[in-house]
């Protein structure tokens, strides 16, 4: 911490939507310390709508589906590598490749995650059985989806209904 009681160090563990506007508002705010994002996605921020309505038709996802990160935002980028500890005592998050981030100020920003239901052993993309969550999902669904293919929707929620 600073002198005056201030973080110094910022985390945000979640590099998508939220954790982009997390960000956003500390700089806007005034924070002029280090800002750390941390995402297991390897890929910059993008919107996730896209991903279950154009993408899944053929569509390119990158340009149409990455937001825009802020001249001046300052910040480090960890991507493609989740965070898999955090120990509150030691203030320090740990990623998967070992490394450990300590902070002053930490803000959780993962949002939701799809839930296969599949457990070793059991079906998966391999089998046919896929989630969407995220653009490699879409990908993945994607090239799957084939002509003369059938599909089943296991959710009828705002994604399941779109695809």
């Amino acid at each position: 911490m600073s002198a005056a009681g201030h973080p110094r160090d910022v985390v945000i563990v979640g590099a998508s939507l939220a954790g982009l506007r997390a960000a956003e508002t500390l700089r806007a705010e005034g924070f002029t310390g280090n800002l750390t994002l941390v995402g297991a996605e390897r890929h910059a921020p993008y919107d996730r709508p896209p991903l279950s309505k154009r993408f899944l038709t053929g569509q390119p996802p990158a340009a149409d589906t990455a937001l825009p990160v802020p001249d001046g935002l300052r910040a480090r980028w960890r991507l493609g590598q989740a965070a898999v500890r955090l120990d509150p005592y030691s203030r320090i998050v740990t990623l998967a490749d070992g490394t450990g981030l300590p902070y002053d100020g930490l803000l959780i920003a993962t949002g939701a995650a799809a839930r296969s239901g599949a457990a070793p052993g059991e079906p998966g993309p391999e089998q046919g059985v896929f989630t969407l969550r995220g653009r490699d999902d879409a990908t993945a669904l994607r090239a799957a989806l084939t002509p003369g293919r059938k599909l089943l929707v296991v959710g009828a929620g705002f994604l399941g209904g779109e695809v």
